[in-house]
């Protein structure tokens, strides 16, 4: 967590790693299109992926937080805990 820093200029693009434990939960969390995109994401598994399939995962993920700051997806990963 970020603590006094969350609303940085930074906070904006720093996140959890894009991992299977983070692809994961996030496949058992979401819904609809939402859900195919990273269900096709952890098909592909996440240390194959190229440039444009890292981006279609993020721009999933900032529909999925609903723009709220992008580190705020760390709530789905598990990799800390």
């Amino acid at each position: 967590m970020l603590g006094s820093i969350q609303n940085c200029f930074g906070a904006n693009f720093i996140h959890p790693p894009i991992d299977s434990i983070l692809l994961d939960a996030l496949f058992e969390n979401l819904h609809g299109e939402l859900k195919r995109n990273i269900g096709e994401a952890r098909k592909i598994r996440w240390s194959k992926f190229d440039s444009d399939q890292y981006e279609k995962v993020i721009e999933t993920i900032k529909k999925a937080i609903d723009n709220e700051p992008i580190w705020t997806i760390e709530r789905y990963w598990r990799g800390y805990q």
